[in-house]
Order: structure tokens, then C-alpha cells, then sequence
């Protein structure tokens, strides 16, 4: 979700906790440094989370993320879905398949 044009305050909080070493002896933002992400918001407002997904994406990449190029925003999430949870729109679906096939064929790249 999005609030006041930002990521929320409890994402943030997880973020900034996690990004700490347990000790003197670890190295910095290793939970974060060099995994990679996709990112995707969905809000009950008009424009999907659009605006926090620009605050998340800068805040990831400053803790050495590498954000996949491109997001999915999915605006008026509470009619977005069907009763059994499947996205309505199919242009949606299809971007969204879209960006998790990026972040899959990345993953599969780090891995050989």
C-alpha cells in the first residue's frame, strides 16, 4: 500500500532493521547486498502505489538491491481480484507475469 505518497512505515521499519549487522563482525547490509527484487504495489487509491513503488525502489537500491527494471502498480485492489484471488484485468496479469519472468530469468543468471 501506499500512504501519504510513500512506502509505509512498518515496511520501511522491517527495511531498516534487517539492514543492520548482528555484530562488529559483519559486513554491511548483508541481508540485502547484491539480491535482487521485483517490486509490485497494490492500493485501494487510483494511482496503485505508483508513487511509493518510486520511494521503495531508490531506498532498495541504496542498500545495494538490484531492482528489476519496470513495476506493477494495481490500482483499486479491493475490486481488482476475483473471489478466488485471480487479478481481473488481463493486461495486468500479463505484466505482472511479465516482470516476475524478468526477476526469474535474473535469479537463474546469478546462479550459474
Amino acid at each position: 500500500p501506499e500512504y501519504n505518497s510513500g512506502i509505509t512505515g512498518a515496511l520501511k521499519n522491517a527495511i531498516d532493521w534487517v539492514s543492520r549487522a548482528d555484530s562488529d563482525d559483519e559486513p554491511p547490509l548483508l541481508a540485502f547486498n547484491g539480491k535482487s527484487a521485483a517490486i509490485i504495489a497494490a492500493s485501494p487509491g487510483g494511482y496503485g502505489g505508483a508513487r511509493s513503488l518510486a520511494q521503495l525502489r531508490i531506498l532498495l537500491e541504496n542498500i545495494r538491491v538490484g531492482v528489476i527494471g519496470g513495476e506493477v502498480t494495481i490500482p483499486k485492489a479491493h475490486e481488482a481480484f476475483t473471489a478466488d484471488d485471480r487479478l481481473i484485468d488481463g493486461a495486468q496479469m500479463a505484466a505482472l507475469e511479465q516482470l516476475v519472468g524478468k526477476l526469474v530469468e535474473k535469479l537463474g543468471q546469478a546462479e550459474s
